[in-house]
């Protein structure tokens, strides 16, 4: 609790609550986690799969638990791989695998939800009635891109599939070599064609690479290209620069000029010409990389117990420009095992990681949103990840070309386990703060000016009230303490004063410039009425802005036209020839 003391006006206008947070979701059973996304509402929604079946779960803009669903069959295993959840407009897609009855020894599965947790398709991803599973879903326009693996030229090929909002194949390829390929992940590209990546065993190195296609809209090789540090290296993701067509490919090498397991990136230009790559030698498994501004990037990358990290396994954020250079880093993570699946952009401009925390039973899913500079969550820290030029070896491989799939149902049972979240820490700060209404008779208006989002309560002269603007008749004149609790998601602060009411009302200090202001709240105009003449008069919003600024030369009485500004807390600051005074005015 913090006390002051006041004669007439205390007034705190805060910065508005940090739009963050750092959370972890508690599921019995949970054993993966696919990923996680926004949603239009500035929701979210995570993926994973428990002992028997998937699992999507649908948060509030907090990350608090709203529902969750647990898709399962019951003569069958299913499971999942990273990244295999995308927010395709209004739907939420859910991927994974089935091994059992009315499989092919393994079949892709995929379910359609909508925003409410209802399923509307389930549905197989089958290619040659053969071993088949989704990797990663990626949202595009009117349905998404699949990328994972079927029965191929060699063992398996890199398999891409286009789906339409329902689910529902649209087009199928796979590409390959003599060996053993997977697809990681795939990407719709500017030009309306697509990137897939992921490995290749005969790609043409001595051991596996990094495999990148890149097609026209219609499926059809417009270059290939393989990344071999004379090693086993795998590209899990792909991002377009959609302004130069620039390819941008991450993943895992267990070599590129050092023995061990590290991270990579490489850049390719429009046509596949390599421009760079950049060996991470403090983490590996790149996982994911979003555009920030134009030539500025950010990767998500696996550190396990790295130097100056949090425990076993951290989610490194780094972020890079279009020339390779390496411009910041931040390290999220507890002393428990966060280990990283995801990263995605958020429809505030933010960046969402998620991860799986091994703290169990029961493993979380667990949850950082950022700005994108990095700010916000509570464990960042930086660290030294190692970012080193690497002369790479670059391949130019022919794949096998297969087309066409075989589509079939899946249909599952439904269950409803009640979960809630859990802040990692408090990234809602609140700060109690009120200003008061002073008049000539014995009752006052206080309004609550609080920074954050939460709730209002009060305790004026012992009487308790609730809401934003309170109304409060003192019996008589004397010293009253009037106190505001200020309730927000995570965090509680209050605020006291002591209060002087003199015979007529608030007692008045010698020299206070007044002036009354009518109706509380108000609607449409704001009626201002001055002992001295006004000279000037604005409205500053909750976040310190200036939406309104009157001049006038002398007026004792004016009218303010608020009709247009949005309902809430605002201080108005006015200019008298005795000084200028700051007061509280609501807009209904």
């Amino acid at each position: 609790m913090r006390t002051l003391t006041a004669g007439l006006l205390l007034l705190s206008i805060g910065a508005v609550g940090q739009n963050s947070f750092e959370i972890n979701i508690p599921v019995p059973g949970l054993t993966n986690v696919a990923g996680g996304h926004s949603l239009p509402d500035n929701g979210y929604v995570f993926g994973g799969e428990m002992d028997d079946g998937v699992v999507v779960v649908r948060t509030d803009s907090t990350g608090q638990v709203l529902w969750t669903r647990v898709l399962a069959e019951a003569d069958a295993e299913e499971g999942i791989y990273d990244r295999s959840i995308a927010v395709v407009g209004d739907r939420i897609f859910m991927g994974g695998y089935a091994l059992g009855n009315n499989t092919a020894s393994r079949e892709g599965i995929l379910h359609v939800l909508d925003l409410n947790g209802n399923v509307l398709h389930q549905r197989v991803i089958d290619v040659g009635f053969n071993s088949n599973s989704i990797h990663s879903l990626t949202a595009i326009p009117g349905g998404a891109l699949v990328a994972g693996r079927a029965s191929g030229a060699g063992s398996y090929d890199m398999l891409l599939q286009r789906v339409d909002s329902t689910g529902a194949v649209t087009g199928s390829w796979s590409f390959g070599s003599s060996g053993w390929d997977w697809g990681y992940d795939a990407i719709r590209c500017a030009d309306g064609g697509m990137a897939l990546t992921g490995y290749g065993d005969g790609v043409g190195g001595p051991a596996p690479s990094a495999y990148l296609v890149r097609t026209d809209s219609l499926g059809q090789v417009l270059w290939e290209r393989g990344i071999d540090g004379a090693s086993a290296d795998e590209a899990y993701t792909v991002l377009e620069d959609t302004v130069t067509g620039a390819i941008y490919i991450g993943g895992r090498t267990l070599g590129m000029g050092t023995v061990g397991t590290h991270g990579f990136i490489t850049k390719f230009d429009a046509t596949g010409n390599h421009e760079w790559t950049r060996r991470i030698g403090g983490a590996f498994d790149v996982i994911g990389i979003v555009p920030l501004t134009t030539g500025r990037y950010t990767a998500l990358v696996r550190a396990q117990n790295i130097a100056g990290g949090h425990g076993n396994y951290d989610a490194l954020l780094i972020t890079f420009n279009e020339l390779g250079n390496l411009m910041s880093n931040v390290l999220f993570g507890t002393t428990e095992s966060e280990y990283p699946v995801s990263l995605s952009r958020t429809h505030d401009n933010g960046i969402l990681i998620t991860c799986l925390r091994s703290v169990g039973p029961p493993n979380e899913i667990y949850a950082v949103h950022i700005d994108v500079n990095g700010e916000g969550g509570c464990t960042g820290t930086s660290v030294n990840p190692g970012w080193t030029t690497y002369a790479a070896t670059v391949l130019t491989p022919v794949s096998d070309l297969q087309t066409g799939s075989n589509p079939g149902a899946w249909p599952t049972s439904l269950g409803d386990p009640g979960l809630t979240r859990e802040f990692i820490c408090c990234t809602y700060p609140v700060q109690a703060a009120f200003g008061s209404d002073a008049g000539n008779t014995p009752t006052y208006t206080f309004v609550n000016t609080s920074s954050g989002t939460g709730t209002a309560s009060w305790v004026i002269d012992g009487t308790p009230y609730t809401g934003d603007s309170i109304a409060h008749t003192f019996a008589e004149p004397g010293t009253y303490d009037v106190c505001l609790t200020f309730t927000g998601i995570c965090a509680t602060d209050t605020a006291c004063q002591s209060f002087v009411v003199g015979p007529n009302g608030l007692a008045e200090s010698p020299g206070t410039p007044q002036v009354r202001t009518w109706p509380q709240p108000a609607d449409h105009t704001i009626h201002l009425a001055a002992d001295d003449p006004l000279h000037r008069v604005q409205l500053i919003d909750a976040r310190g802005r200036v939406v309104l600024d009157r001049s006038w030369n002398g007026l004792r009485t004016a009218l303010l036209d608020v009709q247009d500004l949005a309902p809430g807390v605002f201080v108005l600051r006015a200019w008298t020839g005795r000084g200028v005074l700051q007061r509280p005015v609501l807009k209904r």
